[in-house]
């Protein structure tokens, strides 16, 4: 963030690992973030939607390309998968975002 940019102009981007418990930890967080002003986003895989909605965050899916998984499939290959497949998609969100009225300028994630 600029040093005098105004918190309510800054738009955070959060991407929890996506992995079961690390939702929403970052959900929480999110909350926290948006509490004091910027606008939040938590962007989440399809594979992990639940019903977590909350008034003062904005929650984008983003395709992980893992809806075939195969449950014995290692975690390293997962892990693996979801970072060149997530990378585009979030590639993709980014750039939406970037032409909207409040662009992301910052990303967290884990």
């Amino acid at each position: 963030m600029k040093r005098g940019q105004r918190v309510s102009e800054t738009h955070i981007m959060v991407l929890p690992y996506p992995s079961q418990g690390h939702i929403n930890p970052m959900l929480q967080f999110s909350r926290r973030l948006a509490s004091h002003g910027p606008r939040v986003t938590l962007v989440i895989p399809t594979a992990s939607i639940y019903n977590a909605q909350a008034s003062s965050i904005n929650i984008e899916i983003i395709c992980e390309g893992l809806e075939k998984r195969k449950e014995e499939e290692r975690t390293e290959d997962y892990v693996e998968h979801f970072r060149m497949v997530a990378s585009q998609s979030l590639a993709e969100l980014t750039k939406k975002h970037s032409r909207s009225s409040h662009p992301a300028k910052i990303s967290v994630g884990r």
